[in-house]
Order: structure tokens, then sequence, then C-alpha cells
């Protein structure tokens, strides 16, 4: 009988295999940036590379943090018998290695879209350039938490995600219908008790640093990505039903 693996060992074997199977991505990322710094490159022939560099991308690279862990866990089945689950590691450690592993690899892509920006702004010759968000780094690992933890807990959250949107826009089709009557959604927030504390709390807000302001957010739902992603991991533990 062979030794137990120790973690550092599964950490490490996991990594190899994450970046194994991500090959396909990485490929599609690639052909993506190529066409991107092409487009780039004609903006910055013609002097209009000015809206590249005002950090709107973090919206897309938040959403791809989030969905990213289906990437991860694409090869695995994570409820019922896989071969992921026969390796002689406690599952909760396994998971928790299996994302530790994708995190890796989603930093590595992240400093390699800083990197790949930057030296874009260095080809544009814009004197201040803004590259990314200072807390990127935090706000791409919450939302990759809370995108794990997703995948994790549920055995179908793609029809979760479609469940979840699907209310979103019947509630708004809802609201633009009740609009212009008694019904309307903006009574309810308009009412006077409710105004004097958004407005106290809008004005204490306000008073922060704005580095305070970009980053209490980002810790808050980083710390909700962690304890999502501890409550998903139980469901994997070892006298779990399958």
């Amino acid at each position: 009988m062979h030794d137990t693996p120790t973690l550092r060992t599964v950490v490490r074997e996991q990594i190899n295999i994450v970046a194994r199977s991500l090959t396909l991505e990485a490929r599609v990322v690639a052909v993506v940036l190529a066409i991107v710094s092409l487009v780039i490159g004609v903006e910055i022939a013609n002097g209009r590379a000015g809206p590249w560099f005002d950090s709107g991308e973090w919206s897309i690279v938040g959403v791809v943090a989030l969905v990213y862990p289906f990437a991860v866990w694409r090869r695995d089945r994570r409820f019922g018998p896989a071969f992921l689950w026969t390796l002689p590691v406690n599952r909760t450690h396994l998971v928790y290695a299996r994302v530790f592993a994708g995190w890796v690899w989603l930093m590595a892509a992240l400093a390699g879209f800083i990197a790949w920006k930057f030296a874009l702004s260095l080809l544009s010759g814009l004197a201040n350039p803004r590259i990314l968000s200072p807390d990127a780094p935090l706000g791409v690992t919450a939302l990759y938490l809370i995108g794990s933890a997703v995948l994790l807990a549920l055995r179908h959250p793609l029809r979760w995600f479609l469940g979840a949107a699907g209310i979103l826009i019947m509630l708004g089709l809802l609201e633009r219908g009740l609009a212009a009557g008694p019904y309307a959604f903006q009574v309810f927030f308009e009412a006077p008790q409710l105004l004097a504390v958004a407005g106290r709390s809008t004005t204490a807000w306000r008073q922060l640093p704005l580095f305070a302001q970009s980053t209490i957010p980002t810790l808050l739902m980083l710390i909700v990505g962690g304890i999502a992603l501890w409550a998903a991991a139980l469901r994997h533990g070892e006298n779990r039903r399958r």
C-alpha cells in the first residue's frame, strides 16, 4: 500500500491537472486577445486609443471570473461516482485543492491581461492610462469563489442561473408595467422614513476615502464568497450522501 499523499502533493497535482484541462480555453483567449490587439493597434494609429484604457474592462473580467469555475470543473462530475472522488484524499480537502488550483491560473491569466494592456498602453503613448482597478485581484477572487460555491453546491447550476435571470427580467417588466400606477415600485422606495435612512447612509458613505469606498464592498464580497465556498464544500464531505 502506498502512503496517503500529502496536501502539498495534492495541490501541486491539481494545479497541473487544471492547467492541462484549460488548454482549449487558453487558445480561445489568445485568439480573442490577438484580434483585440489588432483593433487597438488600428485605433492607436488613428490617435483614438484613449477609450481602451479607462478600466472599462472590469465588468468583462468580473463575468469571466464568475463563470470560470465551469471550465475548472468541466471534466469532472461534482456529484455521484467520479474518478476525482476515488483519489485517496479527504474529499473536502480535494475540493479546496481544485478551487485553489483554478485560482492560481486565474491570477496568472489576470497578470497576463494586465501585462498585455500595459504593453499596449506604452505603444499608445498615453500619459496616464488606467490599466485596471487596484482592487481587481480581490474582486476577481471574490467572484471566482462565489461562482465556485454555486457550482459545487448545486447539481444544476445553469438552470439556477437561467431561472434567476428570468426572474430579474420579469421583475423589470413588472416594474415597467406598474410605473404609472399607485403600486409602482418607486412608491415604496420614496417612503419618507426610507429616504431619510438612505440619505444619512449615503452622506456617511461619501465621507469615506475613495479607496475605502472601493475596497470595503470588495472585502465583504470576498468574505461572502469564502463562507459560501465553505458551505458548498460541506456537500462533498466523506459522510455526505451522493
